[in-house]
């Protein structure tokens, strides 16, 4: 579904404290829900000022490559998307865990793709770095034990809508440079 048309959903299975996300995870929930795969989630995303646009990029194409990994899994593994949240001063943090068939090789903090079309492999989620980085973000992918799992942050607070950076980064910035 188109970003936009996401906010005209009738159902909202999940109350994350923002009305695009709430659509993301609901649209993807009934649309996986016969294949016996549920998504999970654990926090609050408190009111922001990143596009509806930018959450969809991030979130969409996140839970996209989970219901792909998850639904390779064998019928005797739990299907299951875990989506924990939490806020640390002005950074969102949040982890997605699902299982993997396989061992997934990272190197370099890209996926090691196996697919034949390599050159349209990862695109989704060098959208979701380049978008990451608009609000001083990070990305990093992980698996153990055939247990994938992306972690991201990003930057929530925006005082001065003249900054060419958020707050936050410039705080970041800041506090490096009296650690040197």
């Amino acid at each position: 579904a188109d970003c936009d048309e996401l906010l005209d959903i009738d159902y909202t299975l999940y109350q994350t404290g923002n009305s695009i996300i709430n659509a993301i995870l609901s649209d993807k929930a009934m649309k996986v829900k016969d294949k016996g795969i549920t998504i999970k989630f654990t926090g609050l995303i408190p009111r922001t000022k990143i596009s509806n646009t930018d959450l969809c990029i991030i979130f969409g194409n996140i839970l996209d490559n989970a219901i792909e990994a998850v639904e390779k899994v064998d019928d005797n593994i739990a299907k299951e998307i875990n989506i924990d949240v939490y806020k640390k001063k002005d950074y969102l943090f949040i982890t997605v865990t699902n299982p993997t068939k396989t061992e997934v090789a990272i190197k370099d903090n890209k996926i090691v793709t196996s697919k034949d079309d390599k050159s349209n492999h990862g695109l989704g989620l060098s959208s979701v770095e380049e978008t990451l980085k608009k609000y001083d973000g990070h990305l990093d992918l992980d698996c153990n034990n055939n247990k994938f799992t992306t972690s991201f942050d990003f930057c929530v607070v925006w005082y001065f809508i003249s900054l060419e950076k958020p707050p936050c980064y410039v705080t970041r910035r800041f506090n490096f440079l009296m650690l040197v």
